[in-house]
């Protein structure tokens, strides 16, 4: 268990996330969110988890020993579970710019920036809901945040069986139309190749790990098919910077106690920590994206 740090200081905000491994692709939200601190006056401190939690863990002991005053991060929900407990025994609070498993804010403390995982589920089953199992195919990657959403897809389902669920690496069956691949960005990104080099013609449905720019600018459809992401409303640089700003408002209205008591009483957060009015979308690859821009669209048509 962790003490809270006599020594705190104001001005250092922790920043937690993948610089390195598997999940890289979400660096340069972190220097993003350094930069923003930085130009207000505040000391971010930048710490790489790797996206591994075990990482997590250690990076979590080094922001509560050297004082820092809240912490943005951890970019996956393994690391934010694994770590939240450290933060609340030291009160300091988390925010949570990208982490949706549901259960995050269940301990307090945690003030997540995005959906939650059963939300973004109701979106991804809305894509495929009428048609029949023999129509469609879930495709994970084996990762703790596809195996999660994919229980999501069952639950949505009502069923266990049923689902036709292939991995990132299998090919497209021929007589399958829509694909709901539940990967990280890397696993999504290696799915979208094999459905090009496989010539696949339909709509693919990829969920929110692929809604950065590092997919966009690697992916682009072949004649015939129609790819879509599942995405935060304004994305995950709307969530960092909103992170950042409410920490820097925080900070500065020095007459309101912690980082903590502020943001429970900004108004902007539930009684349990979630951001009102959150919600996912659904966004198009297309013309554009590969600057990293997204076409919102309503369905997948």
């Amino acid at each position: 268990m962790s003490a809270p740090n006599t020594n705190r200081r104001p001005d250092a905000i922790g920043i937690a996330g993948p610089l390195t491994g598997v999940r890289r692709a979400h660096a340069s939200l972190l220097h993003r969110a350094c930069a923003r601190l930085r130009a207000n006056g505040l000391v971010p401190v930048l710490l790489d988890d790797q996206a591994d939690p075990a990482t997590a863990v250690k990076v979590a002991d080094r922001f509560v020993s050297s004082g820092v005053s809240a912490v943005i991060g951890h970019f996956n929900s393994a690391c934010a579970e694994v770590t939240r407990s450290i933060y609340l025994d030291a009160e300091i609070p988390l925010l949570v710019p990208a982490s949706s498993k549901d259960s995050l804010t269940d301990l307090g403390g945690v003030f997540r920036l995005c959906p939650k995982d059963s939300e973004q589920a109701r979106l991804l089953w809305l894509c495929v809901k009428g048609l029949r199992p023999a129509d469609f195919e879930v495709v994970v990657d084996g990762s703790p945040y596809s195996e999660r959403l994919l229980d999501r897809i069952r639950h949505q389902a009502c069923t266990s069986g049923s689902l036709r669920v292939v991995h990132v690496d299998d090919a497209p069956a021929s007589s399958v139309c829509v694909r709901l691949v539940l990967a990280t960005c890397q696993g999504a990104i290696r799915a979208h190749r094999l459905m090009g080099e496989a010539k696949w013609t339909g709509r693919a449905v990829f969920s929110d790990d692929a809604h950065i720019g590092a997919f966009a600018g690697l992916c682009t459809d072949h004649v015939g098919l129609r790819s879509y992401v599942v995405g935060a409303n304004g994305g995950f640089e709307y969530s960092v910077d909103l992170a950042c700003d409410l920490v820097v408002k925080a900070t500065a209205d020095e007459g309101t106690g912690s980082i903590t008591s502020w943001l429970r009483n900004c108004g902007l957060f539930s009684k349990c920590g979630e951001l009102l009015g959150a919600s996912w979308s659904l966004f198009k690859l297309g013309a554009g994206t590969r600057r990293g821009e997204w076409i919102a669209t309503t369905s997948p048509g």
